[in-house]
């Protein structure tokens, strides 16, 4: 990331889409990403979009191999282990879960002592 971020000044246009971003304002973000883009969209049609794309119905498309096409790439690799699921929880920070208190403190350190501030990650 920080070699992105190291290139960003190199580049005409950028556009920072952060998922803890679309999780907080799917519309917003989406209707900014669509104006970076110069692809013009209705009200209606961004509402739609977001909602297919929401976590309910990604984990539904997903749990009915609504997928299957894209060659098990978009199917859960165990159906009993919901973490084998592409779409498993859409829970911004959720590599906490996974962590001790003690790991997630030093992840944390890491990152605010190395990843560029170009993130907006603390």
């Amino acid at each position: 990331l920080n070699v992105w971020a190291k290139e960003a000044t190199k580049v005409q246009r950028l556009h920072m889409l952060r998922y803890e971003d679309m999780r907080a304002e799917p519309h917003a973000s989406l209707k900014a990403l669509l104006a970076f883009m110069d692809v013009s969209a209705t009200q209606a049609q961004i509402d739609g979009a977001v909602e297919y794309s929401s976590y309910d119905n990604m984990k539904q498309m997903e749990s009915k191999a609504q997928f299957k096409l894209s060659g098990g790439r978009m199917m859960p690799g165990d159906k009993d282990n919901p973490d084998s699921y592409k779409v498993r929880r859409a829970k911004v920070g959720g590599y906490r879960d996974y962590f001790s208190d003690a790991e997630v403190a030093a992840i944390d350190a890491r990152l605010a002592e190395t990843l560029d501030p170009m993130f907006g990650y603390p």
